[in-house]
């Protein structure tokens, strides 16, 4: 706690560093580390992250294209795995990509097909993900005509692809 009893404030990335209208999102992959996102008014999705190590947050950085450029809605992320990081975004083209991390590689890239393709998602879609279990991962979204979709990735399933699926349909 702060000296006055609140929270703690601290920058992430200097004045400027985002759009005014971004979208935000966090995870943390274990219990020393968090890692957050945001849209620059470069129209790229820059990251910054921060471990207990006493150095600060360090950042920012971009990710990969075409997922960290354009992006027109909400972000997302997720943690399965302490050695793994996985974002999405609602493109430009209101497709829902992704781009996952892992510890092994050190490098971000971004995922060879999207999740969905263009016209999927609402272009001011907000976005939700999750893990629930370490085998498993799911994104929610708006679509285009309102109704509510998703995609979840099992482990070892479907040849690892991601599986579509209408949450609830117009008017629902």
């Amino acid at each position: 706690m702060g000296t006055s009893g609140g929270w703690d404030r601290y920058q992430v990335a200097g004045p400027g560093a985002a759009s005014p209208d971004s979208d935000i999102t966090a995870v943390s992959r274990f219990r020393d580390n968090m890692e957050v996102w945001w849209t620059g008014p470069d129209n790229v999705v820059h990251g910054g992250f921060w471990y207990d190590d006493g150095q600060g947050w360090k950042g920012p950085y971009a990710l990969p294209g075409p997922v960290g450029a354009t992006p027109a809605g909400g972000l997302a992320a997720a943690s399965r795995i302490n050695t793994s990081m996985e974002a999405w975004l609602v493109g430009s083209d209101t497709s829902v990509r992704g781009a996952f991390w892992y510890d092994y590689g050190k490098n971000w890239r971004a995922y060879h097909d999207p999740v969905a393709l263009p016209t999927a998602a609402a272009s001011t879609s907000g976005m939700a993900a999750l893990s629930r279990i370490d085998t498993s991962m799911e994104i929610w979204w708006i679509g285009v005509d309102g109704s509510v979709q998703g995609a979840f990735w099992y482990k070892g399933q479907h040849h690892d692809a991601w599986q579509r699926y209408q949450l609830a349909p117009l008017g629902k």
